[in-house]
């Protein structure tokens, strides 16, 4: 018995729970949440077009295509979990939408860090 319960103690994560009555305003958080998260990739991916400005606007494309690839993941992933095809099931709120939007947050921080690091290295190699 005492195996059994080291085995579910180790394979249920601690934070686990069933949500059976969803918090008031819980759901509603989660969506500006996810206007915020939104809102912030929008000026990373600006602020990424920027910099490639500054560095070589001839191939402007390069972070264009790229937020294009990879924002394709969350966005699949917002349009399977509006199906009800896949999503965290009976979580409480809409954490769907934040899943989405820290995967799109995250994947723009990426181009950027990139971006800055080419503009970087363009600017060490015209010093004298």
């Amino acid at each position: 018995m005492r195996v059994v319960h080291l085995v579910l103690t180790a394979a249920i994560p601690a934070n686990a729970y069933a949500c059976f009555i969803q918090p008031e305003g819980l759901a509603e958080q989660h969506v500006s949440e996810f206007f915020l998260l939104l809102g912030s990739s929008a000026t990373i991916l600006a602020l990424t077009l920027s910099i490639r400005y500054l560095t070589n606007k001839k191939r402007l494309w390069v972070p264009i295509i790229s937020a294009l690839v990879l924002g394709y993941i969350p966005v699949c992933m917002y349009i399977l979990f509006m199906a009800g095809v896949a999503g965290p099931g009976g979580a409480c709120g809409r954490p769907e939408l934040l899943q989405a939007g820290q995967t799109l947050l995250v994947s723009f921080v990426a181009i950027l860090v990139y971006e800055i690091f080419k503009y970087w290295r363009a600017k060490q190699a015209n010093e004298p």
